[in-house]
This record gives C-alpha cells, sequence and structure tokens, in this order.
C-alpha cells in the first residue's frame, strides 16, 4: 500500500533578465525558510556551457535552479515535508523574476517499506 513520502515540485519559467547567482541563493533560502528544511550541503554552483545552476542537499531531500542565458528557468523542490505549494510556487516566481511560467506537482509515494 503505497506511503506519502514527499511532495516533488517542478516549475519551468521565463524571465526577462536571468537571474544572477544572488538571487537564486535567495530563491533558495526563501524556499528553504517557508519550508523549514535543513540544508545538509551545498549550495554547489555548476557553470556549463549553456546554462548555470545551483543546487543544495536538505536533510528532507533536494532543490535545483537551472538556468538558461535565454532566461529560461527550470527548477525543482523535492520534500519529504509536506508544504504549501501555492505558497511556494508564488514565492519562486517572484525571487527569480519570472514572467510566465509552468508549474506540476508531483505527490511521491513509496511501498511503505521505506
Amino acid at each position: 500500500m503505497p506511503v506519502g513520502v514527499g511532495i516533488h515540485l517542478l516549475l519551468d519559467g521565463v524571465a526577462a533578465r536571468p537571474p544572477d547567482n544572488d538571487m537564486m541563493l535567495g530563491c533558495i533560502d526563501r524556499v528553504v525558510e517557508i519550508i523549514d528544511l535543513e540544508i545538509i550541503h551545498g549550495p554547489l554552483f555548476f557553470a556549463l556551457e549553456s546554462y548555470r545552476e545551483v543546487w543544495v542537499i536538505v536533510a528532507e531531500s533536494h532543490i535545483c535552479i537551472k538556468v538558461f542565458a535565454s532566461g529560461t528557468v527550470l527548477m525543482d523542490v523535492f520534500s519529504c515535508k509536506p508544504f504549501d505549494v501555492l505558497q511556494v510556487r508564488e514565492v519562486i516566481a517572484t525571487a527569480l523574476g519570472l514572467d510566465n511560467y509552468e508549474w506540476k506537482e508531483l505527490k511521491r509515494a513509496g511501498t511503505g517499506s521505506e
């Protein structure tokens, strides 16, 4: 029988000006604060040829933001701790300056043997 083990928020958006590293960190800090998560590793920054990304590993799972030069922003927040998806979604959009975005909420479930 499935047992709830968390929420995975996926958000894909576009910003008129690609968020810089400070904006990305500010967004993560705000999400961590709202959900009351514990960062156990990071932030980890990666600058690749076509995009930049930052990861934090939280005790409850992870948060990642990927930003392309075009202004496309991909973000995911996975937490085993329940959270208000609408509130977190709005905070992300504001913190990253997203003009428009799409999102999906996945309710992650285990088998009950976790």
